[in-house]
């Protein structure tokens, strides 16, 4: 039986109109194409850590793809990450990560889900205050649903894999978010019972940023494009959105099912 995991991270952005958007969103991975990702992954890495600017492959590989530093022109990131002097100010690099995450996207052809979360539209049309830890739940119940439905059509099993937000001092929120999920599971959605999920959806598990997840850097890349889409915000280019993400969205084989099973709105 094949393995799915999806990869989720998340974003979050004010409007022009001042509305407070939040999103989760992610990429679905076939277990058999992790090693591939992995070596693809690797050889972007060492183009941009090249040997000419002194980094062997190793240390080049050791490296973590986040998307808003890479976009970044701040020199004062380097105090944190001094490995990214390869990005400030260098158009060219900057070009080889997103490009080369958007080639992988389109190269492997991975499925992308996600929600978009208005909280303001949420807050006006339901008066209801919507904040980001509910925006949160509400993104999980929808996702989830949409990746038991993949799963489902591909008759396989799968996982969700979320970057670990546990400091030195507390793991709460880690475990306020397994809460959520397990509650997905024991009590199933709209759609599936908690039977219907437990098939197929083996839960969730946590991943540190410096365990260097390919899957979690590719993630890192998809919330805050469909956060400017939604608000019509423009993209940021190179414009991973227009060369991956948009054609990529889950559809179920439906030609108008990518924001129905793929990138959903909440509003």
């Amino acid at each position: 039986m094949n393995y799915y995991t999806l990869y989720l991270d998340e974003s979050k952005f004010k409007s022009k109109s001042g509305n407070f958007l939040y999103s989760i969103a992610g990429v679905a991975i076939p277990s058999a194409s992790e090693p591939s990702i992995r070596n693809s992954m690797n050889q972007i890495k060492t183009k941009i850590w090249s040997r000419d600017l002194g980094y062997s492959k190793n240390e080049a590989k050791m490296n973590i793809f986040h998307e808003s530093e890479i976009r970044s022109n701040n020199s004062n990131l380097l105090i944190r990450r001094p490995t990214y002097e390869v990005f400030v100010g260098e158009y060219k690099n900057k070009n080889l990560a997103i490009s080369g995450i958007g080639n992988i996207i389109n190269q492997y052809d991975l499925d992308i889900f996600g929600l978009v979360v208005d909280q303001t539209s949420i807050n006006e049309n339901y008066s209801k205050y919507v904040d980001e830890y509910e925006a949160y739940n509400i993104a999980l119940k929808v996702i989830i649903e949409n990746f038991v439905l993949f799963l489902k059509k591909k008759s396989a099993c799968g996982e969700l894999v979320l970057e670990s937000r546990q400091d030195d001092n507390s793991d709460i929120l880690d475990l306020r978010t397994k809460k959520m999920i397990n509650k997905i599971i024991v009590h199933g959605t709209s759609v599936y019972s908690a039977l219907d999920i437990q098939k197929s959806f083996n839960g969730s598990k946590f991943r540190c940023k410096k365990e260097n997840v390919p899957g979690l850097q590719i993630a890192d890349f998809i919330p805050r494009p469909l956060l400017l889409a939604y608000a019509n915000a423009g993209q940021s280019k190179p414009s991973i959105y227009k060369m991956a993400i948009r054609k990529h969205r889950y559809n179920a084989g439906n030609t108008d099912g990518a924001t129905k099973y793929g990138v959903v709105v909440k509003k």
